[in-house]
């Protein structure tokens, strides 16, 4: 297999996983520390989860995403040797 078809086959892959684990897990109730990690993140824009100003920021961030608050896009993706990576960003959704 090609590394585009292997890089096509992990993005289904990805899709899948995402679309059962991200519908099966239920919000729970936003913390006094999820409130502050949220007024800390940029108001506009994608951050990148690794350089947000906030403790454990990936568990932060997973947390106000199923709580409607963020939405997620994975970028930079490479597969180089049969090793995947890649990056994560966030961004608040606009609340009307």
């Amino acid at each position: 297999m090609t590394v585009a078809g292997r890089s096509r086959s992990l993005f289904r892959s990805l899709d899948w996983i995402r679309a059962t684990v991200m519908t099966t897990e239920k919000a729970k109730p936003l913390t006094a520390a999820d409130r502050a990690a949220l007024a800390s993140l940029p108001q506009s824009g994608w951050f990148d989860v690794a350089f947000a100003p906030i403790a454990r920021p990936s568990y932060r961030c997973e947390r106000l995403e199923l709580a409607g608050l963020l939405e997620r896009r994975v970028v930079d993706v490479k597969v180089t040797d049969g090793h995947f990576s890649a990056r994560t960003e966030y961004r608040r959704i606009v609340q009307n």
